[in-house]
C-alpha cells in the first residue's frame, strides 16, 4: 500500500496555532479537500492532525466556513467519492476497500443510508444503463 502524505508539511508555531486568524488562512489555501479527505482516511481527528489544529479548531472552522461539522463534510466527499468509483463500473468490495473501509457491508449500509440504494443496485444500474445506450 502506497504512504500518504499531506500536501503540505510545516512545523507549527504553538502560539501562531490558537489564532484562529492563523487557521482560517491556512486553511483556506487549500484547493483539493477531496484529496486532503482521502488522505486523512475520512477521520475528522486525523484531518485535525494533519492540519496541526484540535478537533476542536477544526470542528470551529468547518462551522464558521461550510456550516457542518467535519463529520458531515468528510461522510459526504467518502459518498461523493463512492459513487465516483462505482460509476467507473468498479467493484462493491473494491470501491470499500479504496475508502477503507474494513468492512464491505459497513460500507454498503453507509451508502444505502446516504443514496436510498445499495451500491451493489446503483452498480447494476449504472451498468445496465451503459449498455443500453
Amino acid at each position: 500500500m502506497e504512504e500518504k502524505t499531506m500536501p503540505f508539511t510545516t512545523q507549527v508555531n504553538p502560539i501562531e496555532a490558537r489564532s484562529a486568524c492563523w487557521i482560517r488562512k491556512r486553511l483556506k489555501h487549500l484547493s483539493d479537500w477531496r484529496e486532503i479527505a482521502h488522505l486523512s482516511d475520512y477521520k475528522p481527528g486525523k484531518l485535525a492532525h494533519n492540519f496541526g489544529i484540535t478537533l476542536r479548531q477544526l470542528e470551529r472552522y468547518f462551522d464558521q466556513e461550510f456550516g457542518i461539522p467535519p463529520r458531515s463534510w468528510l461522510r459526504t466527499k467518502r459518498m461523493e467519492a463512492a459513487k465516483t468509483l462505482l460509476e467507473d463500473s468498479q467493484s462493491v468490495k473494491s470501491v470499500a476497500y479504496q475508502l477503507g473501509y474494513k468492512q464491505e457491508s459497513h460500507f454498503s449500509k453507509e451508502f444505502k443510508n446516504y443514496y436510498g440504494e445499495p451500491p451493489s443496485r446503483f452498480l447494476r444500474s449504472r451498468r445496465s444503463a451503459l449498455t443500453a445506450d
